[in-house]
């Protein structure tokens, strides 16, 4: 494309670069493949997180659960061993001495009693059998007050105490009645040594920073997974877990989560669940980190999988881009060399498809126009050696009316040269004048090309040579 002053505006068009056809393929391959995937990634990860999440809850409730059925199952097996055993006792003389025969056996049969004895309802001990052939007045079993209201008839549990030989035992008491009427002539003591029940805290995962225990009804700890914690009593770091354990809103049955910060700034998920059996409650707590660490575990794997997939996709997509855009960049370069007189640019792209069929066009289209230009370069060649050859003042010139050809008979007519003609206006080289008047003539260039055909000079009609002549 030329503009007025025959310039060609193609060869000096400049392409802003966000809408070169590399910028806009390569954002729309991003746009169509990178970001979807973006996109599916983000929701895949953000579901993983909340089911990873629930999974991990789901199993802190469940071991909770878990061992509360355990603790359950324990206290209703002991139960119904120690009512059996008070019921041997009932109506009778709490003075016999075949009692302690009873209470050794039964010790012998139950490897989980620790210690047996019978009190009447002063809290006078009649009979005492425990597996230590000697018991000090330390021992927890002096301090148990028994109940003196037999309708109840259930046992009354105390939680845990430590006794003279280091042993942790739950402790508890059981209502006797008395012949002859349903009153109470004494209870029937005893205490328990929850191994057991530290065989259960044992098996549940609490990580490396985690809790497991056990509190009564008076908030102190019954068992607890850390001995050194279990001595102390009642551990006002636990204080939120036993609270939650009260909570008149929540329902018996069902295990709950909490979370709050530990003593040392660390963050806790608890589970709670209340003993339907006895007037207990499990806690099993678990640091936060380690609550979603298999979370975590999980999200950076899929990030990490992720990020490979973008870094093997980001360069393919820049690879295809290239690729799609190369054959075109020739094309744009051949068409601009070709519209600057280059007539043998040529694009060498050698594709199966739409963009190699349409560089085969463009080269065959610059084959058949560089053909043409040949072909009329050896016309004008022939042209220009006949009109010179002609004997009269033959000068050519193009649409524009500079010359572009002066013989030799009109070289010795204007005094112009060949060489110092072309390119110039036909009026400085042929010069004409009225030869009457003196006054310049109209070169017949305008006519000709606006006519399209021959025009004669006027009579009188003089020409003046370029030396005035």
């Amino acid at each position: 494309m030329m503009d007025n002053t025959g310039k060609g505006i193609t060869s000096e068009m400049k392409i802003p670069w966000h809408n070169r056809i590399l910028t806009r393929t390569l954002c729309m391959v991003l746009a169509t493949g990178l970001l979807p995937l973006l996109l599916l990634g983000g929701i895949a990860i953000y579901f993983i997180d909340q089911d990873a999440k629930q999974k991990s809850e789901a199993t802190l409730l469940v071991s909770a659960e878990n061992l509360a059925r355990q603790i359950e199952r324990y206290f209703a097996e002991q139960s119904g061993n120690i009512k059996f055993l008070a019921g041997n006792f009932d109506r009778k003389d709490l003075n016999d001495k075949d009692n302690i025969r009873l209470l050794s056996a039964f010790t012998a049969t139950h490897p989980d009693m620790n210690t047996l004895a019978l009190v009447n309802k002063t809290g006078q001990h009649l009979f005492l059998y425990s597996r230590h052939e000697m018991l000090k007045k330390s021992d927890p079993i002096f301090d148990v007050q028994p109940l003196s209201d037999p309708d109840t008839r259930e046992i009354s549990w105390y939680g845990t105490s430590y006794n003279a030989f280091g042993e942790s035992v739950v402790t508890g008491s059981i209502p006797i009645l008395a012949p002859w009427e349903n009153v109470a002539a004494g209870a029937l003591l005893f205490t328990i040594r929850p191994q057991k029940l530290h065989e259960m805290l044992e098996k549940i995962d609490i990580g490396n920073a985690g809790e497991a225990f056990i509190v009564d009804e008076a908030d102190r700890l019954v068992i607890h997974s850390n001995p050194r914690t279990l001595k102390s009593g009642h551990d006002m770091s636990l204080q939120h877990e036993i609270e939650m354990l009260h909570d008149k809103t929540a329902d018996d049955l069902k295990p709950r989560l909490s979370r709050h910060q530990g003593v040392a700034g660390k963050k806790k998920i608890s589970a709670h669940k209340k003993i339907s059996t006895i007037p207990w409650g499990v806690v099993v707590e678990w640091s936060e980190s380690e609550v979603y660490d298999v979370r975590n575990r999980l999200l950076r794997l899929t990030s990490g999988a992720f990020l490979m997939v973008l870094l093997v996709v980001t360069p393919l997509a820049v690879w295809f881009t290239f690729r799609l855009t190369t054959p075109l960049a020739k094309l744009v370069n051949a068409t601009k060399e070709l519209a600057l007189g280059n007539l043998s640019a040529r694009i060498d792209v050698s594709t199966a498809d739409e963009i190699g069929l349409l560089a085969c066009t463009f080269n065959d289209m610059a084959e058949l126009r560089q053909k043409s230009e040949d072909d009329l370069v050896k016309e004008r060649e022939k042209l220009s050696v006949t009109l010179r050859s002609i004997g009269d003042g033959v000068i050519a010139t193009d649409i524009n009316g500079r010359v572009v050809l002066v013989n030799k008979i009109a070289e010795t007519l204007t005094g112009w040269s060949q060489k110092e003609a072309v390119g110039k206006l036909l009026g400085e080289v042929f010069n004409i004048i009225n030869g009457k008047t003196r006054k310049p003539c109209t070169t017949p260039v305008e006519k000709v090309i606006s006519s399209g055909g021959i025009i004669g000079l006027a009579n009188h009609t003089a020409l003046i040579a370029r030396d005035g002549m």
